[in-house]
């Protein structure tokens, strides 16, 4: 006999729809929720990390039409890929004409300068 403890069992990597069903099983609010939504569904991400942190600052405090758009023009400034290397290539003026504020220009360590 081993003085070892038995390996604990391997669990099953989970989806989120089995989550989800755990989730129902043990709150009610839940289970209606999933009962009229269904699982959640999400989409994996092609963003990079410094992509999504790009994204988080420009939708701080803006709609989603105006963030989007800015956005988009942001990220097409960047020729399509937000790299540290590109963001900090761009000039300041550029940051300004696709529509940061000069406080969101500045989060991305530019100087911020009156509009």
């Amino acid at each position: 006999m081993s003085d070892r403890p038995a390996p604990a069992p391997s669990r099953p990597a989970r989806s989120y729809p089995a989550a989800a069903a755990i989730l129902a099983e043990r709150d009610p609010v839940i289970r209606r929720l999933v009962a009229e939504a269904g699982p959640p569904r999400l989409s994996r991400t092609t963003e990079t990390h410094f992509g999504t942190l790009v994204r988080a600052i420009v939708y701080q405090q803006l709609a989603g039409a105006a963030a989007a758009a800015i956005h988009g023009r942001l990220i097409a400034a960047m020729d399509g890929e937000a790299t540290p290397e590109r963001l900090l290539a761009l000039p300041t003026e550029t940051l300004r004409s696709v529509g940061l504020s000069a406080r969101k220009a500045a989060s991305y360590g530019r100087r911020a300068t009156p509009s």
